[in-house]
């Protein structure tokens, strides 16, 4: 039963990302899809390899990735950006941002 709830959350996540890549026509483009949040911080491979196959379905050269870090990096990086941040700062953010050390 709980295998089925997974099954269908990951099948719901390709849904997603596929109707994602269609609007923006990169269904045949090399393409990076990161996996943020919660869900896919728990050690499950069968959960992230349904997702990879079925978004390989459909994007062949897609490749899907689980982040490693928490999802906030992302919001950081991109703030720097914003601010035109020196050189190393980004590199800095994702040695300091971790789950570890956020999670204290």
């Amino acid at each position: 039963m709980a295998r089925g709830i997974v099954d269908a959350l990951a099948d719901e996540v390709v849904t997603m990302v596929v109707a994602s890549l269609r609007r923006l026509r990169l269904l045949r483009a090399e393409v990076d899809v990161t996996l943020g949040g919660g869900v896919f911080r728990a050690d499950d491979p069968a959960f992230v390899e349904r997702i990879r196959a079925g978004v390989a379905a459909c994007a062949p050269r897609a490749r899907v990735a689980v982040l490693d870090g928490p999802p906030v990096i992302g919001a950081a990086l991109l703030g720097l950006d914003h601010t035109r941040a020196r050189d190393g700062a980004a590199r800095r953010v994702r040695e300091q941002l971790t789950a570890n050390r956020i999670r204290r």
